[in-house]
């Protein structure tokens, strides 16, 4: 199912992945923004996703990039500004049409991402995916599922099972 160069994958009734297309040659972003409403600091003990790629269009390797952004007031998400870049959480498709023969998709790669220590009260935190097109336009059919934020000392945890 896609609209606006987003799309989700859908198994049986359920939303299982949520991604974005990018054949039109231009970067394409998605993510959460969550609102400090406790009334106290909240510390941050993970943030986990899975990656996941359902297929393979180009001969070119596909990126999703990780970002995220704290503000002490609701912000507009498409601002450029404030966002800490997270090298490291990048996740470089794994197959290209040169490699697929034998791939049985969609493949999942589990992944724990950087994030802050705490969030203070009615502050804000955001994360963001940024898939970047290759430059044949055609991109890697790449997502993200299952994303949680777990807290520190708590049992509790906000899952986005994306269902």
């Amino acid at each position: 199912t896609q609209t606006q160069n987003h799309y989700v994958w859908v198994l049986g009734d359920s939303v299982v992945g949520f991604g974005t297309y990018t054949a039109s040659k231009a970067d394409r972003s998605y993510g959460w923004v969550f609102h400090n409403d406790t009334g106290r600091t909240v510390y941050i003990d993970s943030i986990r996703a899975a990656y996941v790629q359902y297929g393979a269009h180009n001969k070119v390797e596909d990126r999703l990039e990780y970002a995220y952004k704290v503000a002490s007031a609701e912000f507009p998400v498409a601002d450029t500004d404030g966002w800490t870049a997270c090298p490291e959480d990048t996740w470089h498709s794994p197959y290209t049409t040169n490699n697929v023969e034998d791939i049985e998709f969609p493949i999942f790669n589990n992944h724990r991402f950087a994030h802050p220590d705490s969030l203070a009260p009615d502050a804000w935190l955001a994360v963001r995916f940024t898939d970047s097109c290759p430059p044949e336009g055609k991109n890697a059919a790449m997502g993200v599922m299952n994303f949680e934020l777990r807290f520190k000392n708590s049992d509790k945890a906000l899952k986005m099972l994306i269902r």
